[in-house]
């Protein structure tokens, strides 16, 4: 893969995030796997393509205006890309013990580092900044 082909496939990465659900055919490998601590609510997100949408449908559920923007990157090394992205929504409520209401503007910060296969995202590695987001909505004390 060319850096230009890897910047391309970023790029479209992020419009997926961003609520393009249709991309996930062009850009995700049928094997996608997921490599994140902790995993996201439901096992299925950790494996294939289907997994990936439906954890982006219920992150967009809870947050439907999110928007990510890219901080840095991308940074690419053959067939792995990484960047930092920014991302900025308002909840709408539906986290189990959170004390924010809908409507709670929140913003959150995390690195993206994938490897892509035949042209295709197949495996990713993500860190984010849960326990900000988190103490935004009031499910874990800030301090």
């Amino acid at each position: 893969m060319t850096d230009l082909d890897a910047r391309l496939l970023w790029d479209r990465w992020i419009a997926l995030w961003n609520g393009d659900l249709a991309l996930a055919d062009q850009i995700i490998h049928p094997g996608f796997t997921l490599h994140r601590i902790p995993p996201p609510p439901g096992a299925s997100a950790k494996h294939g393509r289907e997994g990936l949408v439906a954890w982006i449908e219920q992150t967009r559920g809870l947050f439907p205006d999110l928007r990510f923007t890219v901080e840095v990157g991308p940074i690419v090394d053959g067939e792995r890309v990484a960047g930092r992205w920014l991302a900025e929504g308002t909840y709408q409520g539906g986290i189990p013990s959170s004390t924010a209401p809908a409507g709670t503007r929140v913003s959150f910060r995390g690195n993206d580092i994938w490897r892509a296969e035949a042209g295709l995202i197949r495996e990713y590695w993500l860190s984010d900044d849960l326990l900000d987001l988190m103490q935004q909505l009031g499910v874990i004390p800030s301090g």
